[in-house]
């Protein structure tokens, strides 16, 4: 009657640490599950931060690059518009130097001596 007993519990004990190991297995295999789901997330966020990287160096890169331009043609645009004002200047001084009337000749050697000192700033 103890043996049968004793049979019984190692039967019930069997049956449980059966159980035991199959909820670890789950568990094992959840955990196992969730690592390669995080280091899934882990490696796109890994590419996330790289591409975010690479475009703000695009940014950064095609920023300067506006600057330059703005700089280079904002110069350009600005000695134009000057080189018409000399173009101006020469035209009055054209049409004052054949006028041999005072007031005429003193507005001339205003608009020489201005475009003297216009053209030194070239």
């Amino acid at each position: 009657a103890e043996e049968l007993q004793d049979l019984e519990q190692a039967q019930v004990g069997a049956e449980t640490g059966d159980d035991t190991n199959t909820d670890q297995d789950i568990s094992l295999e959840q955990a196992l599950e969730k690592l390669a789901q995080a280091e899934l997330a882990a490696q796109k966020a890994h590419d996330d931060l790289l591409r975010v990287q690479a475009e703000m160096q695009n940014l950064r890169r095609r920023t300067e690059q506006d600057i330059e331009k703005a700089h280079k043609y904002g110069q350009e645009k600005f000695s134009a518009e000057l080189l018409s004002v000399m173009d101006n200047l020469e035209r009055a001084l054209d049409a004052a130097s054949a006028h041999e009337n005072e007031a005429v000749k003193a507005i001339y050697d205003g608009v020489d001596l201005t475009l003297k000192s216009f053209s030194d700033c070239f």
